[in-house]
């Protein structure tokens, strides 16, 4: 039997994107759905975007 993800607490809101890069985004996230059977989801690929920067970000957050 495998395990169940992990589920963090969600926040839900909107969020504006430039044309290209929601276009992007969606891509990916069909690519990634298509590899792993999984649903497409343009918020994992987000979500994964801004946990890659966190230490970029949390040094500006720093520097106040």
């Amino acid at each position: 039997m495998t395990k169940p993800k992990e589920v963090s607490p969600r926040h839900v809101g909107a969020v504006n994107f430039e044309t290209e890069v929601w276009k992007l985004c969606r891509e990916v996230a069909i690519v990634r759905g298509r590899k792993t059977g999984g649903r497409v989801s343009v918020s994992e690929v987000v979500n994964q975007v801004v946990e890659d920067a966190r230490p970029k970000l949390e040094r500006e957050l720093a520097r106040g």
